[in-house]
């Protein structure tokens, strides 16, 4: 079975009308994948471009936070060499008080010693002061006797208690 020309001119057109249809169908796959392609493209394209601006971003808030921190950090190395100077400053004075306390009782005690001191001292006096009284006195009794020849004592029997204990 042979086939006319007008059957193979049909079945080459059917061919050719399914060729360009499938060429269209194919035509329009493809333009709807580059489409979708093309749109894949430009929303990663967006992405990147807000992903760049986020980086951008939190690299400008790492900056800022690390000079922050840096600034808190020499804040508080100045307040803890502020600590440090006011725990020497008083350390310091702890020991100059202590030093000041110990001087102190040095010198009380220095103090009471010439207390004691010049309280005997005062004792001597007083106890040469009445000694040499009572020589002066016992000097001008003897002194009177001989002028007048009589003994004092037996005359005036007082005197004779305060100078028993007396040796000259």
């Amino acid at each position: 079975m042979r086939m006319t020309g007008v059957e193979e001119d049909s079945l080459m057109a059917r061919s050719v009308e399914e060729v360009v249809a499938s060429f269209d169908k194919m035509h329009l796959q493809y333009g709807f994948m580059a489409s979708h392609f093309n749109d894949s493209v430009c929303k990663l394209v967006t992405e990147v471009s807000h992903h760049k601006q986020m980086i951008s971003f939190l690299d400008d808030s790492i900056k800022n936070l690390e000079h922050q921190l840096r600034k808190r950090d020499t804040k508080l190395m100045d307040r803890d060499n502020s600590n440090r100077v006011l725990e020497l400053d008083h350390k310091l004075i702890e020991k100059t008080i202590s030093e000041l306390k110990s001087e102190n009782a040095q010198l009380e005690t220095q103090n009471d010693y010439l207390k004691r001191k010049v309280e005997k001292r005062e004792r001597v006096m007083k106890r040469e002061n009445k000694r040499n009284a009572n020589i002066y006195l016992k000097g001008y009794m003897d002194a009177q006797t001989e002028l007048r020849g009589r003994d004092p004592l037996r005359e005036r029997p007082f005197l004779s208690t305060r100078l028993d204990g007396i040796s000259i």
